[in-house]
Order: C-alpha cells, then sequence, then structure tokens
C-alpha cells in the first residue's frame, strides 16, 4: 500500500490531468512504444509550436482522470504506453500533430483514440481533423471558402424538403442572434443563389462553444427534432460521394425515427 506522500502525490497528478482535460478543446491518446530520445525531442518541439500540451502519462492515473471527465469509454484505450496531446484553443492540433509524426514513425507511433469537446470520436474523426490547415492557415483561407459557390445546395434542399425534413444553417457569426451578423450570413447565401433557414443560440451555451471551438471549419452535424445529434460529425466540406453518402445516411435515419419507421 503506497505511504501517504506517494498518494497524494498521485492525487495531484490525477486532479492536474483533470483540469487539463476538462480545458481541452481536443486531445488524442498515442502508443509511442519505441521512439529515440532525437525523435521525442523534435516532436515536442513542434507540440510547443503549435500550442499542443504533449506528455507521457501512466495508464492507472489517466484512468482516474478520464473517469473524473466522462470519458470512461477510452478506458480501453489505456494499455502498452501511453502519451496525451492536448490543445484548449485549437481542437484541431492535437490530431494534426499527431497524426504527421504517426506517418513519420510508423510502428513506432500509433494513434489510439482521442476526444474533442468533451467527447470521445472516432479514428476516422480524428484523421478528418488531421487533415485541417494549421489555423493561421485555416484563417486566411476562410474568407475565399465563404464565398466560394455552395454547388448543389438548392438540389439538397428540395430533396430533403420531399424527405419532410428541413435544412437549418447555424455559424458562429448569428450566434446571439445578432442583426448584423444575420444579415452578412444571408448576403453571403444569397451570393451563392441559395438560402435556408438560419437559426442561433447563445454563444455561451453548450451549442455555442461547439459552434465557435470549430473556427467556422465546415463541419456538419445532423440533429434530431430534440436537439440530439445522430452519429459522427463530418468535418470539412461536402465534396466526395463518400461524405455526401454518408450525410444522406444520417439525414435518412432521423427522418424515419422521426417517423416511426
Amino acid at each position: 500500500m503506497p505511504n501517504a506522500k506517494v498518494l497524494s502525490e498521485k492525487q495531484a497528478i490525477v486532479a492536474e490531468l483533470t483540469e487539463k482535460i476538462q480545458k481541452a478543446s481536443a486531445g488524442v491518446l498515442v502508443d509511442y512504444k519505441g521512439i529515440t530520445v532525437e525523435e521525442d525531442t523534435a516532436l515536442r518541439r513542434e507540440c510547443r509550436e503549435n500550442g499542443v500540451d504533449y506528455a507521457v502519462v501512466k495508464n492507472t492515473l489517466l484512468r482516474f482522470a478520464f473517469n473524473n471527465t466522462g470519458l470512461n469509454e477510452l478506458d480501453d484505450l489505456l494499455n502498452g504506453t501511453t502519451s496525451l496531446a492536448l490543445c484548449e484553443e485549437d481542437v484541431v492540433a492535437p490530431a494534426r500533430v499527431m497524426s504527421d509524426y504517426a506517418k513519420k514513425l510508423n510502428d513506432k507511433f500509433e494513434i489510439k483514440g482521442g476526444f474533442m469537446d468533451g467527447k470521445p470520436v472516432s479514428l476516422e474523426t480524428i484523421q478528418s481533423l488531421a487533415s485541417i490547415p494549421a489555423l493561421p492557415v485555416l484563417r486566411a483561407q476562410f474568407l475565399g471558402t465563404m464565398l466560394a459557390p455552395i454547388t448543389g445546395l438548392a438540389v439538397v434542399l428540395k430533396q430533403i424538403a420531399e424527405k419532410g425534413g428541413e435544412l437549418i444553417g447555424i455559424n458562429s457569426f448569428t450566434l446571439d442572434g445578432g442583426e448584423k451578423e444575420v444579415a452578412e450570413a444571408k448576403d453571403v447565401l444569397s451570393k451563392a443563389g441559395a438560402t435556408y433557414r438560419n437559426v442561433y443560440f447563445a454563444s455561451d451555451g453548450e451549442a455555442g462553444r461547439l459552434t465557435t471551438s470549430v473556427y467556422a471549419y465546415p463541419t456538419t452535424y445532423v440533429v434530431d427534432r430534440n436537439g440530439n445529434i445522430v452519429g459522427q460529425p463530418i468535418v470539412g466540406a461536402i465534396t466526395s460521394k463518400k461524405q455526401l453518402a454518408s450525410l444522406w445516411e444520417l439525414i435518412n435515419e432521423v427522418i424515419e425515427k422521426d417517423a416511426g419507421m
């Protein structure tokens, strides 16, 4: 049985991990196996440059921290060697940096899983996040993205309406229902030849924090009439047949449940 000093030290580590996880917008778990000191030094330097908090952690202590933060679903990943990459400001950075090193180091470095906005996410979602450019690049690209044509949106609107559903728009600029911001959002849509109903909610609520955490990068959530998110978010613009098929699968699931089918 550990003495009082050792127990106190472990409790302090768990408390610190719990606080970091609660503050983090995203986190990624990694099995780092046998990387060299040189490789580890380079990785930590890149993490610092990208605002990522990276540390090797003991599975037993991290399990307590996950239990404290409602991330018990990640307990099964706590085997072998484990390191944790966290970031408070940039939801993309941990996935991007860890994925880059997973490619460089092959079997020495493997992503186990992760979380975003306090909820576990799939490896597919982590891979999608990893493909998003660094935040400064993303911000530079954003204006062009907003003004780009919204291809095929009118067709999607019509098809959803025929199934008894409705597409609504929510973005970080119309939170709290500011008249100027709503007008600007409508203007962007009209220039692209498309319209849909824009809704808004409080920026300091759970949904508001979720919206702002992705920095307005295209992210699609399918939500039922009770406000429940269905399935995994689709990160990035819907540009491929696979993404579109995934979107329609989720839409059909919501409509069928709503109709009692």
